[in-house]
């Protein structure tokens, strides 16, 4: 696959979960027990396995884990890698199992991708950044040996889009009041 395919793959991916975002209702899930959160993650991710990249849908982007095994999922962050437990981080959102790679690449074996989980977070040389290595580039490494992410070209464009608007917006807001100035 070329990458101008890829990129098509994920900006589709990326209108796709907006319109989802953007149609659906998460309230009914504020009186979830913590039982029914748990049922419902497993019926998401029907199949998961050790070393499986699970995304977990976010409001304009998806955050990319990998499994550890017994509940734990390991992801990048701003304050490095995190250990954290399944169910609480999904908490409200959607998950699905990711391993969209897998046609392009072969990936480790479970333990392998394991352990390159535990290496990458004892070394310090893998800093957290939005377009360099975030939580995609960190799952996909870990599982394909490849660092490979598809959202942040399409996340760039809407950012500088949002602050392109804000920015006319402000412009727009300090000429009116400009005006209104001169009109008194």
């Amino acid at each position: 696959m070329n990458a101008f395919y890829m990129d098509l793959i994920g900006l589709y991916h990326w209108v796709c979960l907006i319109v989802k975002v953007m149609t659906r209702s998460k309230s009914f899930r504020c009186t979830e027990s913590a039982r029914q959160r748990q049922e419902r993650v497993d019926n998401q991710l029907r199949g998961l396995q050790t070393g499986d990249l699970i995304c977990i849908e976010q409001t304009l982007f998806v955050h990319f884990t990998v499994y550890m095994g017994d509940g734990i999922i390991a992801g990048n962050q701003k304050s490095g890698i995190l250990y954290q437990n399944l169910y609480e981080k999904v908490g409200k959102n959607d998950c699905y199992i990711c391993n969209y790679l897998d046609g392009m690449y072969s990936h480790f074996q479970p333990e392998v991708i394991t352990d390159q989980v535990k290496r990458i977070a004892k070394e310090k040389e893998f800093r957290y950044s939005i377009f360099f290595f975030n939580c995609e580039h960190f799952a996909t490494l870990c599982r394909y040996g490849v660092a490979f992410c598809r959202q942040p070209c399409w996340m760039n464009i809407f950012v500088t889009c949002y602050y392109f608007i804000w920015d006319v917006k402000k412009t727009i807001s300090k000429m009116a009041n400009i005006a209104k100035q001169g009109f008194n």
